[in-house]
């Protein structure tokens, strides 16, 4: 049995014989934490936003189930830079009705443990992660501090990505040609690729490359970028909302639902209806036509 995200006691969705409307200024195909921050977001200029989910429950892998009196979360583990100046953190309150309470998942904020009885945990400064490896691997201290300190810049390069994703692709084109006649271009660099310039070895390669299974790719198959921006996310340590992942949805539809929007599930998106280039509302899959305006 699925967790229900409320608002005011009540919960914040229906399905689509509870559209209050056809026409809309926005619509957003899909309630995932990308679909929510994108409508909260849109609701916070003053929009009236309808937002579509295919699901029986809005949230995407930030939804809970419950079982013999137990809450579990299907997708949020640990979340990163939460502390009250970090950018994510004020990106999120502002998205969110009522800022999310978080609570640290201490020190170390995560642990590993492998079949020949070895353990480690993630500690929760990045100084402290450095000296720990480089006791424990002494033969390889050099290449534990040439390793972070690499992840570092390659995070620093990662922001020129995000903001070419904002140009036409014409600028962005030409824009990313003039930087890579400075920097190397990491996109194409895997994990393992590092790992092998670099002269990692062994456990030590093994422990270096634990932050896979936060975002899913092997070491073989990850661009760079992504294992550093996912480690470097943890230099601080991590947290987890209070009231379980199902908050995100509160917090973040509360703003949609307060500026005359609604959240609508088991609508499946079947169609884009499109006037030249651009899109002017969806068909349903039981036929319904909604609008948007803007």
């Amino acid at each position: 049995m699925s967790v229900v995200p409320k608002y005011k006691g009540k919960k914040l969705y229906s399905d689509v014989s509870g559209l209050k409307s056809t026409n809309w200024d926005a619509i957003v195909i899909g309630s995932g934490i990308g679909g929510m921050s994108c409508a909260s977001a849109l609701s916070k200029t003053g929009m009236r936003v309808l937002v579509l989910e295919q699901h029986y429950i809005p949230g995407g892998y930030t939804h809970m189930f419950a079982r013999k009196g137990y809450e579990w979360d299907v997708g949020v583990h640990a979340i990163g830079e939460m502390r009250p100046k970090d950018k994510p953190r004020r990106i999120l309150n502002w998205l969110c009705k009522e800022p999310i309470e978080m609570i640290s998942l201490g020190d170390p904020y995560d642990e590993f443990k492998f079949p020949e009885g070895f353990n480690y945990g993630l500690p929760s400064k990045k100084e402290v992660f450095v000296s720990q490896l480089q006791k424990e691997f002494p033969d390889q201290s050099t290449q534990v501090r040439e390793y972070v300190d690499m992840l570092y810049k390659i995070v620093s390069y990662s922001k020129f990505y995000f903001l070419f994703k904002t140009l036409p692709l014409w600028l962005a084109t030409i824009c990313e040609f003039i930087v890579h006649l400075f920097y190397r271009n990491w996109c194409k660099v895997t994990t393992d690729q590092l790992m092998d310039e670099l002269n990692i070895k062994g456990k030590l390669r093994t422990l270096l490359t634990v932050h896979w299974g936060y975002y899913g790719s092997l070491p073989k198959d990850s661009s760079i970028p992504m294992h550093a921006l996912t480690h470097v996310h943890f230099r601080n340590g991590a947290s987890y909302p209070v009231g379980g992942a199902k908050v995100f949805a509160e917090q973040m539809m509360a703003s949609v639902i307060d500026e005359g929007g609604q959240v609508i599930t088991k609508a499946k998106v079947v169609e884009l209806l499109m006037n030249k280039n651009k899109a002017i509302g969806v068909k349903l899959e039981g036929g319904e036509i909604i609008k948007a305006n803007k």
